[in-house]
């Protein structure tokens, strides 16, 4: 990440998408309207769970397919709001719910299945930071961002970056620099 977009990062965190489809469900799901087309390919994708279009309170594994539709082909890269739209529904959740004794099975969720080079005590120090702000100020970009990409391969399988744009977006984004 550093040498490829020309970042300075010294620290992180990731983690899975079956990760956090167990987390979205221990905040007991994310809220979405669906439109009839996302409705029928949720419930083509997870096999018939009734969907249909309306606001709906999705488990973890209905939220992933909702958010990144690489099952169709239609997007090899899943829809970019939805994506960005899952992080802000699980934010909001999460800070509505926020007791210790409901963020237990979280945090020990969190931290059995998180890559991170922070310690415990900086993790847990964050979380409670996020939980506990009136307001959070956070940035989010989905890369590689929109219009940066093209499908190749024959059947559309593999997915060409520009990396030069999207290294520009990455340090605008983190560091406020053009």
């Amino acid at each position: 990440m550093n040498s490829n977009f020309g970042l300075d990062l010294q620290n992180y965190a990731s983690t899975d998408t079956h990760s956090l489809a167990a987390m979205i469900d221990l905040l007991g799901g994310i809220q979405v309207d669906l439109t009839r087309s996302e409705a029928k390919y949720i419930s083509d994708a997870l096999g018939d769970n009734g969907l249909s279009a309306g606001r709906y309170t999705l488990t973890g594994t209905e939220s992933m397919v909702h958010a990144m539709d690489a099952l169709s082909g239609r997007d090899p890269l899943g829809n970019l709001e939805r994506s960005l739209s899952l992080v802000h529904s699980a934010i909001f959740n999460m800070r509505k719910t926020a007791t210790k004794e409901a963020m237990l099975p979280l945090l020990s969720l969190v931290f059995s299945s998180i890559k991170t080079n922070l310690d415990f005590t900086a993790l847990k120090d964050m979380g409670y930071e996020i939980l506990k702000a009136e307001e959070i100020d956070y940035r989010s970009l989905i890369l590689p961002s929109e219009g940066s990409w093209q499908s190749t391969g024959t059947n559309g399988e593999y997915v060409e970056a520009d990396i030069p744009t999207n290294a520009a977006l990455l340090r605008e984004t983190l560091y406020n620099v053009q």
